[in-house]
This record gives C-alpha cells, sequence and structure tokens, in this order.
C-alpha cells in the first residue's frame, strides 16, 4: 500500500542488459477492476450522454486501461491492438470516448468523494460466459458446473483441430469500412429491430467451442485475467450474465457467480469487495430474445447474499426492449459509485443498496 500521489516516475532497469524504461506522470489512487463482457465494455462514446460528458473539464487523474482481447497464447501478437494496451486520461474527446462507460460515470463520481486518483482497469469481453472467466480447476471442483464443462467438451469433439489450428494461427483480418459502419451503428441502437444473418460456419470460431475460443472455461481467466492480477485493485465491478442466459445456463448461474468470485479472490489472496449489476429488463427478438432475465436476476441476488463483500446495482429502470447495450450507462455507474461509497470507504448513512 502507498499514499496517494501524482506526477511520480517510474523506472524500470535490466541489471543483465543495462536498458532502463522511464514512465512519467504516474498516479497512486483508488482502482478498480472492471470485468464482465460487452456492457462492461461498451464506450463512452456510444452513451446517450456523452456529449454532456465531453464538455465536463479534463481531469488528468481520472484513468483508464483496457487490457487487450486474447483467448490464447500467441493471440495479441496477431493484432496490434491500437485500441488497448495503455492508460487513457479523462482529456480530450478520443480518450474519454474510450473510457468504459460505466467505469467513467463511476469514476468521476468517486474522483469527486475522494479527491484521490482514481483508476480503472477493464478486463472484460463481449459475448463471454462466466465460465471463461473462472479458474479451470475451480469449475471443475464444482459439480453444479459439470454440465458447461461437458457443453466445451463435446463441442471440441466436433472440431476438426487441424484446420482449427491452421485457421487461428492466420493474423487477425482488418474490418471493412462497411464492418466498422454496421458496428458503429449497433453500439448506437440503430437497425436493431430488423432480421440479422448469422456469421457462416468457419474452421475458427472465436465463439464457439474450442481450444483457442473466447468462450471455453477458464479460456479468459488464463489469457487475461491472470496477466493483471495480482495489480493492487481496491475491488472489483462485474457486468455479465447475458452469454450465460443465452446458452441456457440461468438455472445455475447463482453456482457460476459464487465459484468466480471465489476463484478470483484465490487469484488475488484477499477477500476483494465485489460489485455486480444486475441485468436490465430486455426483450429482443429471434436468436438473440432474452430467455430466462427474471431468473437470472435472482441468482445474481442469490450469489451476493451468500458471499461477503458482494453487493448488487439494480436497474430495472434502466433498460431497453430491444438493444442489449443499453445507451445509457450513468444509473449503472453512478450506483457503482454509491455502493463502493457505503461498503468500501465507510459512508455508512448511504442509501445505496
Amino acid at each position: 500500500p502507498m499514499e496517494a500521489a501524482e506526477g511520480l516516475e517510474m523506472r524500470i532497469s535490466s541489471q543483465l542488459t543495462g536498458e532502463s524504461i522511464v514512465f512519467q506522470d504516474v498516479a497512486v489512487g483508488e482502482v478498480w477492476l472492471a470485468g464482465g463482457q460487452s456492457n462492461m465494455e461498451f464506450l463512452l462514446k456510444y452513451d446517450s450522454q456523452a456529449q454532456e460528458m465531453y464538455q465536463a473539464g479534463p481531469d488528468r487523474l481520472l484513468r483508464f486501461f483496457r487490457y487487450p482481447l486474447a483467448c490464447f497464447t500467441g493471440c495479441m501478437e496477431k493484432d496490434a491492438f491500437p485500441d488497448d494496451g495503455f492508460w487513457r486520461q479523462w482529456g480530450g474527446e478520443e480518450d474519454r470516448g474510450m473510457f468504459s462507460a460505466a467505469a467513467a460515470y463511476m469514476g468521476q463520481m468517486l474522483r469527486e468523494k475522494l479527491g484521490v486518483p482514481v483508476g480503472f482497469v477493464g478486463v472484460n469481453w463481449g459475448g463471454t460466459p462466466a465460465a471463461a472467466w473462472t479458474a479451470l480447476e475451480d469449475l471443475k471442483a464444482n459439480p453444479a458446473l459439470a454440465g458447461v464443462l461437458q457443453w466445451h467438451r463435446q463441442g471440441c469433439a466436433a472440431v476438426d483441430m487441424e484446420k482449427y489450428y491452421a485457421a487461428s494461427d492466420l493474423p487477425q483480418r482488418e474490418p471493412s469500412p462497411e464492418e466498422k459502419a454496421r458496428r458503429e451503428r449497433m453500439m448506437m441502437g440503430q437497425g436493431l429491430d430488423g432480421p440479422r444473418t448469422p456469421p457462416p460456419p468457419a474452421d475458427y470460431m472465436p465463439y464457439a467451442p474450442g481450444p483457442r475460443s473466447a468462450v471455453r472455461p477458464g479460456g479468459l481467466y488464463e489469457s487475461m485475467l491472470q496477466k493483471v492480477a495480482p495489480y493492487g485493485v481496491r475491488g472489483i465491478v462485474w457486468y455479465q450474465g447475458e452469454d450465460d442466459d443465452f446458452r441456457g445456463w440461468a438455472s445455475f448461474y447463482d453456482e457460476s457467480m459464487r465459484t468466480l468470485i471465489k476463484s478470483w479472490r484465490k487469484l488475488w489472496g484477499k477477500e476483494l469487495p465485489f460489485l455486480q449489476v444486475e441485468l436490465a429488463p430486455f426483450r429482443g427478438q429471434g436468436p438473440t430474445a432474452a430467455k430466462a432475465y427474471p431468473t437470472m436476476r435472482a441468482m445474481q441476488r442469490a450469489a451476493a447474499d451468500t458471499l461477503p463483500g458482494v453487493h448488487n446495482v439494480c436497474i430495472m429502470d434502466a433498460g431497453d426492449p430491444i438493444n442489449i447495450h443499453v445507451r445509457k450507462k450513468k444509473p449503472v455507474g453512478q450506483r457503482l459509485a454509491l455502493l463502493a461509497r457505503k461498503y468500501v470507504y465507510g459512508e455508512t448513512g448511504l442509501l445505496a443498496d
């Protein structure tokens, strides 16, 4: 532990080579890990109140780092990841827009209240289940999650591994301008009520079972989370569950979350506060329709009720019937900040349950 500070210099030197790297403007303060899937990943530039946030004054002591997406060893080397892997300050519009929206709203409130540097480390990936973020040994130790492991084994049995590895070894293809524009429209909530064409089958699909998949049990725990731990964080904020609902795993999501939380605390070696966001109301349509969101929310509450230091944010007033990526993250971030202020920073008089 260190006292809050700013404007520091950190030098890292190699006795073997004599090389030295110097980092300027280093800050020490309150750091939170922002985990989950696409609604935690959701960038501020897509938020409905982004322009209001852009007009706020600059704050070089509010910072955000997003770990690059990596689902297997060597994955990162196949993509330059120009948008991730470095600290951004709350400065210009471009950097602000690349903050996690939920983290930006939470951080803004904590900065105002605490008066110390506040940073977030984003470790998240859209369309991924809780099992991908949990240590494989911990998944195997819980009989309630045996079906998840069986799902992956059966899926792998149908994969032509020679073609799979050859395809996954190829450099990542740069999306076309049309693909980028389509994603931008989707994240802005446009064209969601029309028909959707699923991608054609391929030899390597990151969102299908496979030894290099982003959804494989334990995969992202190994390739992303373990690369960040044991970074000194105050606690975890978590927004995930849509993918577990999609896969029909709602009935045991409480076990999924209990196992994940214990797994992360074991990795850090401490009982980190864990603040999770309950799923917002959503209906959807066709293959993306919600299956059992009320059950998911009940399971999220059940997990919180049976573990110490776990608290939930309710956002039943901040949903969208057709957009799973709700473009109003201010309630999410501010309610997470209120939970942190009450249960982590000791403002016991707050109404934050």
